[in-house]
């Protein structure tokens, strides 16, 4: 695939792809300069080398994913009155056992701050995730995306999302910072820490008394939409209408009957999307029934 060159500032940059205009406002934003389309250069940088052109105070946030949690590195974090973030699976991993939701909801015990993710643009696949990891106890803060910033997230509901900078490296990456795309924020998530200004969160880092210090938590709270009940989670509690709850209930209870039909541990997310709908069904044909019961009762008398 060929690249192409960019400029910014007069620094020349070469991604893979040409940004989506959201992500070009987020640059112009960030460095208060146009991103326009420049001839090819030999000079022309990896996106990622571009914070060493505009140094400044870095500020992180620790992210951790599940085989971590177990760590010695999230142990020292939390022992450091450090609120890490935990990523809940993707809803396709099969792996998610119960031995894994008990490290979870230990975490969130500790004061750990639960993030669900999403591995598409679907907002139904995060929606989704987001209401079956409420339901079980892991109430979300925040939403990982794994796909790159592009112009559908403008229809995505307010909150905060991290951004994983490693998942799309054909794209430009999301700059270090706060950044505020129509009432959603926007953070990014790597691996590696980069000296640019502004917050980044690192996922699964070793325990770096540098970090400790230069800790910045982002803003927590997300808002979505699931069987047309709106859920607004954040670090006050959640907020929902009756059928919201009502949902929440039936997820919750769809869970352990998934497990028993499926006679093993299958996806913990996943079978609570199919084993919701037999739940509903059978609910509702108990109502009709007793709804039929009660008119022949009162003909009778």
């Amino acid at each position: 695939m060929s690249l192409i060159s960019l400029s910014l500032c007069g620094i020349l940059l070469q991604p893979s792809l040409t940004p989506a205009p959201m992500l070009e406002q987020v640059y112009e934003d960030t460095y208060g300069c146009l991103l326009e389309v420049a001839e090819a250069s030999p000079k022309a940088i990896n996106p990622n080398q571009l914070y060493r052109y505009f140094p400044g105070d870095s500020k992180y946030w620790p992210v951790f994913t599940a085989d971590h949690i177990p760590s010695k590195a999230f142990d020292s974090y939390i022992d450091s009155n450090v609120k890490p973030g935990i990523v809940i699976p993707l809803s396709s991993t099969k792996n998610f056992s119960f031995s894994t939701y008990k490290a979870f909801r230990s975490a969130v015990k500790r004061g750990a701050i639960v993030i669900v993710q999403g591995q598409t643009a679907n907002q139904s696949e995060l929606y989704s995730a987001a209401t079956f990891a409420l339901a079980v106890g892991l109430r979300p803060q925040l939403f990982l995306k794994n796909n790159h910033l592009e112009d559908s997230f403008l229809t995505y509901e307010s909150g905060s999302y991290l951004f994983n900078n490693e998942s799309n490296t054909l794209h430009l990456p999301v700059p270090n910072g706060l950044h505020i795309v129509q009432e959603k924020t926007v953070i990014p998530l790597s691996s590696t820490k980069n000296y640019g200004s502004g917050l980044q969160a690192i996922v699964n880092p070793s325990f770096d008394p540098q970090i400790v210090e230069s800790i910045e938590y982002p803003p927590l709270g997300v808002e979505w939409t699931y069987a047309g009940s709106h859920f607004i989670s954040s670090p006050e509690g959640l907020k929902t209408g009756p059928m919201g709850h009502a949902w929440t209930l039936i997820t919750l209870i769809a869970v352990p009957i998934g497990v028993f039909l499926a006679g093993d541990l299958p996806n913990f997310f996943a079978m609570g999307a199919t084993t919701i709908s037999y739940v509903s069904v059978v609910f509702g044909s108990l109502l009709i029934g007793l709804f039929i019961i009660a008119i022949i009762r009162s003909r009778r008398s």
